[in-house]
């Protein structure tokens, strides 16, 4: 497998574990803090440490490739998709941001099964598209059912 295609989950796993640290932080405004489940606290801190993962991501030399500026790309409209602005609904916020988080895997399986030299991993690729094409069904047909909780807005609307 290639290094690239690592990529973005060890990004995502850096800011996790960041963003988990960070949880408890005295230096995290205890205001924002307060007002968020527990699995949300910190989800704020690591939306800002995004773009510097981003840029740290875009500066490696293997970022040069078609593949990875690809990559890049989806990785920026998900991301742009995934700020949503929140709407008290836990439920329904979820599958705002779960539908782009989907369809950026749906766009960088594309580009692995169109770039991917290894057949195991294209055919692995071929598979995550169709079961993200599934989750992000499964999801706007739950959004359509609780319309009421879905009234809120993310980036890309």
């Amino acid at each position: 497998m290639r290094p690239i295609l690592l990529m973005p989950i060890a990004v995502w796993s850096a800011l996790a574990a960041t963003a988990s640290a960070q949880e408890n932080s005295p230096d995290l405004d205890q205001s924002i803090q307060k007002d968020m489940p527990g699995s949300m606290k910190g989800h704020s801190r690591m939306q800002e440490m995004m773009p510097t993962m981003q840029e740290m991501m875009r500066s490696k030399s293997s970022a040069r490739t078609p593949a990875a500026k690809s990559y890049i790309q989806v990785m920026d409209r998900m991301n742009k998709a995934m700020a949503i602005e929140f709407s008290g609904d836990a439920g329904a916020d979820f599958a705002r941001m779960m539908i782009p988080h989907h369809q950026g895997a749906l766009d960088m399986a594309q580009i692995a099964s169109e770039e991917a030299e290894d057949d195991e991993l294209r055919r692995i690729a071929k598979k995550t598209m169709d079961d993200q094409r599934r989750d992000i069904e499964e999801l706007r047909k739950w959004l359509e059912k609780h319309k009421s909780a879905a009234r809120g807005s993310s980036a890309a609307d």
